[in-house]
């Protein structure tokens, strides 16, 4: 358990340089970009389908969802008020900053106060150097900013375990 491991000074394994950046988004920004994006798809109306249809048309590609979503339908008449959200939308909710692996120990072990014993491996075939979140689409349709930053996430996150008595 990620809480025994932080107790006890035990980390998982980490590659050997410790450079792999990843997008670390605290649960509360995750929770308000989805309560935003209800709020928002419920101020704009429930989506009309094209001619009434109650079935979605043919849809063959990615271009074509997203220009289903872009003119709201074959034709471009969905029956919403201008500046309704369109009917499709894929949004991601992250964190647009990313952390590096080196970063995120060193953050734990000032937080919980203890040495991390680091069991470094080699690189992974597979390992991806860099990954984050695009949440510009979640920023342009719902306003959505995370305002938590990992320091902020990870302090939180121990003080959870700390109150529950998963923590020393």
């Amino acid at each position: 358990m990620v809480s025994e491991d932080l107790s006890s000074g035990r980390c998982p394994p980490a590659s050997e340089s410790g450079t792999a950046g990843f997008d670390a988004t605290y649960i509360d920004d995750i929770v308000d970009g989805i309560i935003s994006s209800t709020e928002k798809a419920v101020a704009s109306g429930p989506p009309s389908l094209p001619s009434g249809n109650r079935e979605l048309p043919a849809l063959r590609s990615l271009h074509d969802l997203r220009n289903l979503g872009e003119r709201g339908g074959e034709g471009g008449k969905t029956g919403q008020p201008e500046g309704a959200l369109p009917p499709y939308a894929v949004v991601n909710f992250g964190n647009d900053r990313t952390v590096t692996l080196q970063e995120m120990i060193e953050t734990i072990e000032s937080v919980v106060g203890k040495k991390a014993v680091i069991d470094r491996q080699p690189e992974q075939p597979g390992d991806v150097p860099q990954t984050w979140a695009d949440v510009s689409q979640a920023r342009k349709l719902f306003g959505y900013q995370p305002k938590t930053s990992f320091r902020e996430g990870i302090e939180a996150f121990v003080r959870w375990h700390r109150e529950a008595g998963r923590l020393t």
